[in-house]
């Protein structure tokens, strides 16, 4: 195998020309040489494949396996060693990467046969929140947040791979103690899609994506996928599962599928059950430590969030004011599906189909 070693600002990579001798894209493989000890030392790995409506492609492997949409650096590496080894024969052209079409812009120096100079199209910043992604409503601009004790305002921006920013003096030390921190923190969701999937697709030898998605801390499971590749279902989700474990941010990692055999607290399981749907609940249901959750510095929100389980995780008013309602209040347990059986009490109807609910019986 023949390969190049690049950097662009220090930003260094393996670049490797897959139109002219084709390798498979191994996640595992770019872990090993980018190990700067044992490897050949790299930020990651650059992939340049045929393109896909464009001159050409950059997939990008990162040190640890994962796979990133964009990097600045890299894919101005890509465009130079396209056009310096005659990949590419003009000096416009098009590249696919993970955010999409970007546009080159190559010029070499009339007494130099290498290019000097390439400027990308990077497009405008994004800028949405959920879009970065993190997990936030609008746009996260100089807002407080707090990761492992350390208190800061920061800014989520995404130039196709997300990019979290601080003007903040916190210290050369939690610079470099928050970088994995951050990596695996519940505020960036897509971290731990990705690196299931990586693991999952290392595990099996397969590049199909076999989680489709993590929604309200649910994993979804790629079925047709699984069965398409002829590959054990129950060895994949445990397979997971046992990935999903190490995570520290977790308190449990549950088989949705067989619930009531999990070493879990008892309202845990009745909680599961009562909100498990087979067609729509996916495959695994992940639990957070205790005051693990959607929380930026002192400030929260839009409240908490309907998947934490501990009651100061989780707070929900329940204050029914109006017709037929009595002065009083309760010190009892209350669900969010009791409010609709409350109300249909009170109004003398039946309860909804599907109505697991209780109705609240106040104290004067």
């Amino acid at each position: 195998m023949k390969f190049w070693k690049y950097h662009g600002i220090g930003n260094d990579f393996i670049v490797l020309d897959c139109i002219t001798d084709p390798v498979p894209v191994d996640p595992a493989w770019c872990e090993q040489v980018c190990d700067r000890h044992f490897g050949i030392g790299a930020d990651g790995v650059l992939y340049i494949l045929p393109g896909q409506g464009t001159d050409i492609t950059m997939r990008i492997i990162n040190a640890d396996s994962s796979e990133a949409e964009m990097c600045g650096n890299g894919i101005r590496c890509v465009a130079k060693h396209a056009v310096d080894t005659g990949l590419v024969d003009k000096d416009e052209f098009t590249i696919m990467t993970g955010r999409g079409v970007l546009k080159a812009k190559v010029r070499k120096d009339p007494d130099d046969e290498y290019t000097s100079f390439v400027q990308i199209d990077m497009g405008a910043p994004i800028l949405d929140a959920r879009s970065v992604p993190v997990d936030f409503d609008g746009r996260f601009i100089d807002q407080p947040f707090e990761a492992d004790g350390v208190k800061f305002h920061a800014n989520a921006v995404s130039m196709g791979n997300p990019h979290f920013i601080t003007f903040d003096d916190i210290g050369e030390e939690n610079v470099r103690r928050l970088g994995p921190v951050l990596e695996k923190h519940p505020f960036f969701p897509k971290k731990t899609k990705e690196g299931l999937n990586n693991h999952l697709s290392e595990q099996f030898g397969t590049t199909d994506k076999l989680v489709t998605g993590i929604n309200s801390y649910k994993i979804y499971l790629n079925r047709k996928a699984i069965a398409d590749k002829g590959l054990d279902f129950d060895k994949v989700k445990a397979t997971a599962i046992a990935w999903l474990q190490q995570d520290k941010q977790f308190a449990y990692v549950v088989d949705l599928e067989h619930v009531r055999e999990a070493a879990v607290p008892a309202p845990l399981i009745e909680m599961m059950v009562n909100g498990y749907n087979a067609k729509r609940s996916g495959e695994i249901q992940l639990v957070l430590q205790p005051g693990c959750y959607e929380i930026y510095g002192d400030k929260i929100d839009g409240g908490t969030t309907h998947g934490s389980w501990n009651p100061y995780d989780t707070h929900i008013p329940f204050l029914l004011m109006g017709w037929n309602v009595s002065h009083g209040s309760t010190n009892a347990a209350v669900s969010m599906s009791d409010i609709a059986a409350t109300v249909c009490t009170m109004i003398h109807v039946q309860s909804p189909n599907g109505c697991i609910g209780k109705p609240v019986v106040m104290s004067k």
